[in-house]
């Protein structure tokens, strides 16, 4: 009967951890910000910045790259790296949000979720 409860009990812990990874994850354009603008993440603009800023704003980040992409040199033109993150396909308007309400924000359509 202990085992038995036992059982149980370890099924009830491990349960919610198999169904979070399971969840559909979206990658999302996070380089809304213009070349001369700050992003609210600061200006390092790396992995190591990006992800505990969402994290601290209830976003979990399960991946980070960067594509390259040619743009103007004026100082209203997006970023020169395409940076993407990894999330929940859930969180993807609370992305939206964060990055529209950023005093930096550019009037660009936010964000751009690639499949």
């Amino acid at each position: 009967m202990r085992l038995l409860a036992l059982a149980l009990l370890l099924s009830c812990v491990v349960a919610p951890a198999r169904s979070e990874e399971n969840l559909p994850r979206t990658w999302v354009e996070i380089s809304v910000f213009c070349q001369c603008c700050e992003p609210p993440w600061g200006r390092s603009g790396t992995e190591a910045s990006i992800r505990p800023w969402f994290e601290r704003h209830g976003v979990k980040v399960y991946g980070y790259r960067t594509e390259a992409r040619m743009v103007c040199a004026a100082c209203s033109c997006p970023s020169t790296p395409k940076q993407l993150i990894r999330i929940r396909d859930e969180d993807a308007p609370r992305v939206r949000a964060l990055l529209t309400s950023a005093p930096s924000a550019t009037q660009r359509v936010l964000p751009n979720v690639i499949r």
